[in-house]
């Protein structure tokens, strides 16, 4: 089977496409299937991924995998699967920070996967190796929201200028998407090819 996997910072629209994907005929598709893999990868999470999709690919003639984890991973997914796609999904700076400002919150004690451990205002999480970790902005420390936006803004920025280098060293095997883009018909149509 075909393997595809979907890409982008989180809160980019990866639950969506991966529900639509679910519609094509003898595909599985899944989103942020565990374990996760860390920001700094570990070898035996890429490695439990790569074995996952060859094994559903020998009964799916689609398998789609969402999680924004596989940024960091890509190397080795090309190496296992050289006919392997990407879809690269990217969303305006302003609303994707927005969106996670929202779900995550900004009071202290909530999460912040971005910010350094034991920083002394945002709780820990499991899902904080999953993402860089920035300091504090200087200047924003009793500036909750400031603070945390600044992290997810750096976070979004470095996550999709990775992403568009790929898809510039990849240009066959990685397709990129704005997430605005996602409800379009064209979209859907050069997905279904």
């Amino acid at each position: 089977g075909q393997v595809i996997l979907d890409m982008g910072t989180g809160r980019c629209g990866s639950t969506t496409l991966a529900a639509a994907f679910r519609s094509v005929d003898n595909a599985l598709s899944t989103h942020e299937n565990p374990p996760m893999i860390f920001w700094q990868p570990q070898s035996e999470q890429i490695e439990f991924h790569l074995k996952r999709l060859g094994l559903l690919c020998r009964y799916y003639s689609v398998v789609f995998d969402a999680a924004h984890w596989w940024l960091n991973a890509i190397d080795p997914f090309f190496k296992r699967f050289p006919q392997g796609k990407v879809v690269g999904l990217h969303r305006g700076m302003e609303s994707c920070v927005t969106s996670f400002l929202r779900l995550k919150g900004v009071e202290p004690g909530t999460p912040n996967h971005w910010a350094l451990p034991n920083n002394g205002i945002w709780g820990p999480n499991i899902w904080d190796p999953c993402y860089p970790s920035y300091a504090v902005p200087q200047g924003l420390e009793s500036d909750h929201y400031r603070a945390k936006g600044t992290q997810i803004q750096w976070y979004v920025d470095t996550y999709n200028r990775q992403l568009h280098e790929l898809a510039r060293a990849h240009p066959e095997q990685v397709m990129l998407l704005s997430t605005e883009s996602l409800d379009q018909p064209q979209v859907a149509d050069t997905l279904g090819d």
